[in-house]
């Protein structure tokens, strides 16, 4: 009986031991979900930040019908790329204030 329990367990961990060998990640597989990663969080961070630095202008631009908020877009996206380029640490609510919208 007690040899049986073992032969299940055994049987078990080398089926979960043979299921994560074969779903490793290559290395190249790895090198791009860590590249894709990277550039998710800046891009998503000037996604944030531009469109709480557009705020209500937005909204104004609906009813004059001039969209700004592409521009905003590009140049919130170009700040933080170069933020990060340059190795500054900086919070989110610096990037905000720092955000070419409020340098006027």
């Amino acid at each position: 009986m007690l040899e049986d329990f073992d032969r299940v367990r055994v049987a078990r961990f080398e089926r979960v031991a043979r299921f994560w060998r074969n779903h490793q990640r290559t290395g190249r597989q790895e090198a791009i979900a860590q590249r894709r990663y990277a550039l998710t969080v800046p891009i998503t961070i000037a996604i944030n930040s531009s469109a709480l630095a557009v705020g209500n202008r937005y909204t104004s631009s609906l009813a004059t019908g001039k969209d700004d908020t592409s521009s905003d877009l590009a140049a919130g996206i170009d700040y933080i790329t170069s933020v990060l380029a340059a190795g500054k640490k900086t919070s989110s609510s610096e990037l905000h204030l720092l955000h070419p919208c409020h340098r006027e």
